[in-house]
Parts: structure tokens; C-alpha cells; sequence
């Protein structure tokens, strides 16, 4: 119903426009439509800049994304950027070449979200930037075609009637009925068979144990696995390769507690005058018994261990335990990161 809503409402859209803007040649209406476009374009540029992804994803960036060699991702900047370029002239063979680029990104950026976020997701604020680029480019295909048609009334001088109606309309039908198509087939990818490696880890990392200490509240976080140890996942460049999810385990309410739970004191208490004093020297030894602990259950299960006892300071300058295991077609790493007020456990699983 909201697909079918979002379609009517894009269409009165698209008929008024066009209906303003087609039929009458005019310079001031070309000046405008150019830096309409214009401004769909730098907007959609700065939502490089804003999460792509999800926080189970990493929350990262488009910018990021082009960083880390994502080929749709840097096709998709130089789209963008390219007709940024030529709306900035008032060059006609210029502006054709812009109204194209902004043509093809728009559809290209459908294309990237749907291979970058393949499976099922709960869309928050944090993460609408790519959904709101992808509607300002969709209103953008308006505005191009609109310049594209009044470029051809300036050189052809023919009647307005003429001048190209059914093949503008051609291509919007296009648009529209492709965009119908692309949204109708990626939900029933999405909703009937999620396939995606990181829907898979998602999947396993609740079936991984938990941390053996007392927690408040387990949520959803980013990935470690770029940060460091890149080695796991040299030549892997999107989901079909790797995917990485995580769990935090939130323990500043219940950190005395948490210490507790695996044998060791939080805070250190005088015996003079029962004051405490901020912090014991057991804090040095919380990651030390969490492997010893944790490893030895995950040993059990045939995992594998490749930080030394105790963990090493990785990435983060945080104690780093890092676990193993063959899948077979499929490597698991497990990373447990020890922060201060909470301890991320991170999935990692890497296709062969």
C-alpha cells in the first residue's frame, strides 16, 4: 500500500512539473532547472558523508565505502560528482552530459543499496541517508530530462508540440515502471530468502555463548574487522565475500557485579577507614579471566585460539581476544573486545 501511494504521488509530482515546464521555451526556466540539478546533486554529495549502513553494519560511510575500494560505491561518486561538473557550465553539449551521468547514478544507487544491504533490515534514522539520496535523485531525473527537452527546443526551433513529446514521456514511463519493477523484486528478494553472508551472521552470532560475567543489556554494534587484522580479509571487497556483525555487552551499571561474576573485585577498599578507592588491581586481570573462561568453552566447540593469554592491544588500544574456526567453505572469527564499561563480542565470517 505505502509502495503503491509513494508511485501516485511521485507521478502527480512528475505531471505538474512537466506540465509547468515542458511545453514553453524560456532561458530563466533552463537557468533554473540547471541549478535545481544542481543542488540534487551537491545534496547528494554530502550524503556521502552521512551512514549508509546500518549500526549492525558499522554504520559506515559512503565515504568510507569508496575508501575501502567498493567499486559501485566509487562509480557512484564519480557519477555524482561528474554532474556536478557540467551543471556548473551553461554549456549545452555540457548539460546533456550531466542530465545523463545524474541518469545513470540514480539508477546505479538502487542497484549499490540493494547489493551492500541484501538482507532484511530495520531502517532507523541513523541510516535513512542513502534512502533520502535515492528519492532526491529520482526527483532529480525529473529536472535533467526537463533541461535536456528545453536544450532541444533552443537548437531544433521546431513547434512545442513536436519537439520530442512522446520520447520524454517514453522515458519517464521507463523510470517508472522500472523503479516498480527493481522495488517489487528486491522485497521478494529480501523478505522470501535472505541468502546474504551477513544475514548468516546475524544469524550465528546468537547461536554463539555468551560472555561468562553479569551484564545489563546486550545490543546490536558495529565491526571490528576492518579496524585491524586486515589480513583476514585481504581481496574481499563487499557481503558476497565477508560480513562482520557484533554484540555489546553493556556492563557500566552492573560493573561491580560483572567483575564479580568471574571471581575478581572492581573496587579496592580500604581496611582502615572501609573507603573505596577508584579501581582494584584486578581490572588488569578482567580480560585475562574472560579468556580463560570463554576460551576454554569455546575450546570445547572447536574453536581455536590466536591472541596470546589474555589478549593482545589491537586497534582499538583494548584488550583483543580473537577465537577461530573452519567452516569448511567459510572461516569464523570471533573477536572479543574488553573496553572500560562494556565488552563487544564480534563476529567475522569470511568466504573462501
Amino acid at each position: 500500500m505505502e509502495t503503491t501511494l509513494f508511485w501516485i504521488a511521485w507521478g502527480i509530482i512528475s505531471y505538474w512539473t512537466v506540465k509547468t515546464f515542458y511545453f514553453s521555451l524560456s532561458k530563466d526556466k533552463l537557468e533554473k532547472l540547471r541549478k535545481s540539478a544542481l543542488g540534487i546533486n551537491l545534496a547528494v554529495l554530502i550524503l556521502f558523508f552521512l551512514p549508509w549502513l546500518p549500526i549492525a553494519q558499522g554504520a559506515t560511510t559512503g565515504w568510507e565505502l569508496i575508501q575501502r575500494g567498493n567499486i559501485l560505491v566509487i562509480s557512484l561518486g564519480i557519477l555524482v560528482a561528474g554532474s556536478v561538473c557540467c551543471l556548473l557550465t551553461k554549456d549545452r553539449s555540457l548539460l546533456k552530459v550531466g542530465a545523463v551521468s545524474h541518469m545513470t547514478a540514480s539508477v546505479l544507487f538502487i542497484l549499490t543499496m540493494m547489493r551492500l544491504m541484501p538482507g532484511t533490515l530495520i531502517l532507523t534514522l541513523h541510516s535513512i541517508a542513502p534512502i533520502i539520496a535515492s528519492l532526491i535523485l529520482l526527483v532529480g531525473n525529473v529536472v535533467v530530462l526537463l533541461i535536456w527537452q528545453q536544450i532541444q527546443l533552443m537548437q531544433k526551433k521546431r513547434t512545442k508540440f513536436q519537439l520530442g513529446f512522446a520520447p520524454i514521456w517514453i522515458i519517464l514511463l521507463v523510470f517508472l515502471f522500472g523503479g516498480i519493477f527493481v522495488l517489487g523484486k528486491s522485497n521478494l528478494t529480501v523478505n522470501v530468502k535472505p541468502k546474504s553472508l551477513y544475514s548468516l551472521c546475524q544469524s550465528e552470532i546468537q547461536t554463539l555463548p555468551k560472555l561468562p560475567f553479569t551484564y545489563e543489556k546486550i545490543i546490536p554494534t558495529g565491526s571490528s574487522a576492518e579496524q585491524y587484522r586486515k589480513d583476514r580479509i585481504k581481496g574481499k571487497k563487499d557481503l558476497s565475500e565477508y560480513a562482520t556483525c557484533g554484540l555489546d555487552y553493556s556492563i557500566i551499571y552492573v560493573i561491580e557485579k560483572a567483575y564479580a561474576s568471574i571471581g575478581l573485585q572492581y573496587y579496592e577498599y580500604s581496611k582502615q577507614d572501609s573507603s573505596v578507592k577508584w579501581g582494584s588491581s584486578d581490572i588488569r586481570k578482567f580480560p585475562v579471566n574472560i579468556d580463560n573462561v570463554y576460551g576454554e568453552i569455546l575450546k570445547k566447540q572447536g574453536w581455536a585460539k590466536q591472541t596470546k593469554d589474555g589478549g593482545e592491544i589491537l586497534g582499538y588500544g583494548l584488550p583483543t581476544l580473537i577465537y577461530y574456526k573452519d567452516m569448511g567453505d567459510k572461516n569464523y572469527y570471533i573477536d572479543v573486545v574488553v573496553g572500560p564499561t562494556s565488552v563487544s563480542l564480534y563476529l567475522l565470517i569470511v568466504q573462501k
